[in-house]
């Protein structure tokens, strides 16, 4: 598995979680348009908390499974699901992309561009290759040149 330190997404917090026999059905994220419906193992809800960025993969995998008494596949198979479901992003390589490129001025924005896509910093690192040209700079091309700039466009 490619993850390292896994954790969900910053902006899908836990809104609900259904006990449907001996499933869960887990409502995440913010408003309607973003939230993801995950079913899975009773388990599910303390698998989702294991995954605060601060644990390897590994541990995670082996205090779910002994703690529930399922095997360490399982276990390994329902997460490799999340991440694959893009509720889960590598904290380890987040963060090791964030300060090597320099990145961190723009948390907000990788926040941003993560709802919608996997992986906020594949995003903005095809911000900072980018050229752009502004023509004009009279009333909207000023205010384009300085929100473009704040985006962390390469060269302007």
């Amino acid at each position: 598995m490619s993850m390292k330190k896994p954790i969900l997404k910053r902006f899908y917090d836990i809104r609900s979680i259904e006990h449907i026999r001996e499933d869960v059905l887990i409502t995440v994220g913010n408003s309607q348009q973003t939230s993801k419906h995950i079913k899975g193992p009773f388990w599910l809800p303390s698998l989702l908390l294991e995954t605060d960025g601060a644990r390897t993969e590994d541990d995670i995998i082996r205090k779910i499974s002994s703690e529930f008494n399922v095997s360490e596949e399982h276990v390994k198979k329902v997460l490799e699901g999340l991440y694959q479901n893009a509720c889960l992003i590598d904290h380890a390589e987040y963060q090791k992309c964030v300060k090597e490129k320099g990145f961190d001025r723009y948390d907000r924005h990788l926040l941003y561009y993560s709802i919608f896509n996997g992986n906020g910093t594949q995003v903005q690192q095809k911000l900072s290759q980018a050229k752009v040209v502004v023509l004009g700079t009279g009333g909207i091309g000023c205010w384009v040149s300085l929100q473009l700039a704040t985006a962390g466009i390469g060269e302007l």
